[in-house]
């Protein structure tokens, strides 16, 4: 599976403010304020957490138009509970995910609805196994 490569950009050495995009969206990140930034732009680890929260949504989403049951919202808010490091120094990071469904459903139809949130494809990645192979460009 191959998508579009994304880029990262600082080009502000006496900031941190970086510009990244896919070649069809722009967008920024920034480093906590904690580490002496402005807050200008989300940290890292909140657009990690960030992309489980809206790909949350929108499966929800497509799996309700295909079934045509009728939800006025859906939200989903993402907390960061912990992250600790095991013997090996790998890191334990702890999400719990809360899902906000409002609309006529019935007990059965949220639940389902939990169930299709849980095989979104940022989810899966989550909790699946990703490796990094990293060099310096020439």
């Amino acid at each position: 599976m191959k998508s579009a490569a994304i880029s990262a950009v600082l080009k502000h050495p006496e900031g941190a403010i970086t510009s990244v995009t896919n070649g069809r969206h722009n967008w920024q990140s920034d480093i906590p304020q904690s580490l002496g930034s402005h807050d200008q732009a989300p940290d890292p680890h909140d657009l990690y957490d960030s992309s489980l929260a809206a790909c949350t949504v929108l499966t929800i989403h497509l799996y309700l138009k295909r079934k045509d049951w009728k939800v006025d919202s859906i939200s989903c808010t993402v907390h960061r509970v912990s992250e600790e490091k095991d013997s090996q120094g790998k890191i334990f990071y702890r999400l719990r995910r809360e899902i906000g469904l409002t609309g006529e459903l019935d007990e059965s139809q949220k639940m389902r609805l939990l169930e299709i949130a849980n095989k979104c494809p940022i989810h899966r990645l989550m909790e699946g196994r990703t490796e990094v192979e990293s060099f310096l460009s020439a």
